[in-house]
This record gives C-alpha cells, sequence and structure tokens, in this order.
C-alpha cells in the first residue's frame, strides 16, 4: 500500500517518484489515471489521508479503455451453494486391482480381465410408501438388481463405449415395502478408461471397480433425499449362495468405500466420471469453481422424433409449477 498524507507539493513529489521505482510490477499506467492521481494529489486538505493500492490502480485502467476489459464487471449474480451428495463409491474390500503388486497385468483396454462378479447387498427401512421410487446404480458394465428377493432390473453396457460407466436406472416403486427393505446387486467392473497416472482413488476409478447406488422416491429424473445410499454399511463377497440376494449372510465382509462421490477431486481426474452427469444432483466439479445457473432466454429449435416433449416453457419460466 502507498500511503499519502497532507504534506508540501515537493514531499508528495518525492514520495510518489520512490513509490514508482519501488512498484515494479505496475506496468503501463496510462495516461488518465497520471491525470486523476494528479487531480487527487492537489487537493490539498488538512488532515486528509489518501490511500493508493493496486485495485484502484487496476481499475482506473480498466475505465481508461476504449471498450472494458470485462463488460460484465457491474452484473450483480446470485448462486445458491451446492449440496454435496452423500451416496459413496464402494467396491468389494481386499479386491482392488490398482492396490494389487501385479497390477501391470491388468491393462485397462482387456475388459475380459477382472471380470467375475461381486455381490452387494444392504437393508433398509420404509416408513411410508412413496408414490413413486426410482433406482439408479452407476460403475458397472452389467449389474442384476434385486429388490426384496424380487429381480428388479437387469442392466448391460457395451464395452466399446468410450466413456467408463453410465447411469442406469429402474422404476423401484411396485418392489418396495413398509418396515425393513434389502437391496442385492450383482456387479461386473466397468469397462475402464486409460490414465497416465494418479492417484489410487483415480486408478481405480479408471479401472472400472467403482459401484454408486441410491433409490429416490420420485419419478426418473428428480432429485430427492433418497430412501437409501450406498455407504460402508454396505457388505460385499466374491462368492455367494444360491438365494443371496434374499437371505442374511453372516460371513459377507463389509465394503470398501472410497467416500461420497463428490467428496474428493481425485475423482473428477482424467474424465474417470465422465458417465456420472447423467445422476441425479451430481455436479462433479472441483469446489474453487463457481458455478450460476443461467436460464435460457427462448427455445428456438425443437426435434421430438417419436416422442413429445411437456411443459417446455417451464425451461424459460421458472414460476412454472410443472416440471419440463
Amino acid at each position: 500500500m502507498i500511503r499519502f498524507q497532507s504534506r508540501t507539493p515537493s514531499t508528495i513529489d518525492s514520495t510518489i517518484a520512490h513509490s514508482a521505482a519501488g512498484a515494479t510490477t505496475i506496468l503501463a499506467i496510462t495516461e488518465k489515471i497520471t491525470v486523476i492521481a494528479s487531480s487527487l494529489f492537489k487537493r490539498r486538505k488538512t488532515l486528509c489521508k489518501t490511500a493508493l493500492i493496486l485495485p484502484l490502480l487496476t481499475t482506473l485502467a480498466a475505465q481508461a479503455q476504449t471498450t472494458p476489459l470485462d463488460p460484465t464487471r457491474t452484473i450483480s449474480y446470485s448462486s445458491t451453494p451446492h449440496t454435496k451428495l452423500t451416496e459413496q463409491y464402494i467396491w468389494t474390500a481386499g479386491d482392488v486391482t490398482s492396490q494389487r503388486p501385479d497390477r501391470d497385468k491388468f491393462p485397462w483396454n482387456r475388459t475380459d480381465l477382472r471380470a467375475e462378479p461381486h455381490f452387494f447387498k444392504t437393508s433398509f427401512t420404509v416408513s411410508t410408501l412413496p408414490k413413486a421410487a426410482t433406482l439408479y446404480i452407476a460403475g458397472p458394465r452389467e449389474a442384476h438388481v434385486f429388490l426384496n428377493g424380487h429381480r428388479l432390473a437387469d442392466f448391460f453396457s457395451n464395452t466399446d463405449e468410450p466413456i467408463n460407466f453410465r447411469v442406469f436406472h429402474a422404476d423401484a416403486t411396485k418392489l418396495l415395502r413398509t418396515g425393513k427393505n434389502i437391496l442385492a446387486i450383482e456387479a461386473i467392473r466397468g469397462k475402464g478408461v486409460v490414465t497416465v497416472a494418479g492417484p489410487k482413488a483415480t486408478e481405480q476409478m479408471a479401472y472400472g471397480e467403482v459401484l454408486v447406488a441410491k433409490i429416490v422416491p420420485a419419478t426418473f429424473g428428480i432429485n430427492a433425499p433418497p430412501l437409501v445410499i450406498s455407504n460402508d454399511q454396505w457388505s460385499s463377497t466374491l462368492k455367494a449362495s444360491a438365494n443371496w440376494y434374499n437371505s442374511t449372510d453372516t460371513n459377507w465382509q463389509p465394503v470398501q468405500s472410497l467416500g461420497p462421490i463428490e467428496s474428493n477431486i481425485d475423482f473428477l481426474q482424467w474424465s474417470v466420471d465422465a458417465g456420472m452427469y447423467g445422476w441425479p444432483g451430481y455436479m462433479g466439479m472441483s469446489d474453487h469453481l463457481r458455478t450460476y445457473p443461467i436460464l435460457p432466454s427462448a427455445i428456438t429449435h425443437t426435434f421430438t422424433g417419436s416422442a413429445r416433449f411437456q411443459n417446455i416453457e417451464s425451461l424459460t419460466t421458472p414460476s412454472q409449477k410443472a416440471t419440463f
């Protein structure tokens, strides 16, 4: 900071010269800044204290331009803080390829290797049945899901796809029941993607050895507080009995958890989470970046194909009660 007090003109000139010689980082101060600063210095008032700091010089320099450097600098924005999701990436403990001493024998492009099924299970309680419920699962290339002993859905993805894994969903409304519910998943790891190097968490995700799941009490695409999420309370095994999805097995072990899916910047490296942007509520962005929701002003072209759009006006008018 360069501080000026009421002094004689010669003292002020001397201070300015001394300060200018030392402030080597201030470059190309425009003639307009010199004129404005000179007028400020000539206003001699008793006990007047004027402080010139770098932000002031920067602002004056920007104002001196014919075209503003940042035309949006006077616009104010409001940003709603993002609430991080609590569901976790999990996998079978003790069977993570990136932690094996022979991991070099299992390259990412050999999708036929390490393709044995892994079995996961958890229980949760529902006090009141929702009108709608949707299961979401991501991570595996293939998954078979059971809810309360009944097959809920079977998911498959093409290992030729460029992304690591995709988000699957299924309607779970009819299989939920009040009281205790059992969710069981048979999963085969994701296809994997190439990475040059990275932390162990990134390598594990890049190899496709993660599972994330939740059941949301809403229709597809609507985010809401979930009924159940994948976390470190789940159990897993590599060898399951015939009726594994509807029984209580005491020999299953706790899963390995990487933590909540938005809790670690390592989860965002090398596009290993590319398929997760279809996950309800997922931001997938570093805390150091600020985002602002911007509504489109108009919709100019649409193509529905064999489908149809409903409440399309809700995309441009936030007051609409019905969702798109």
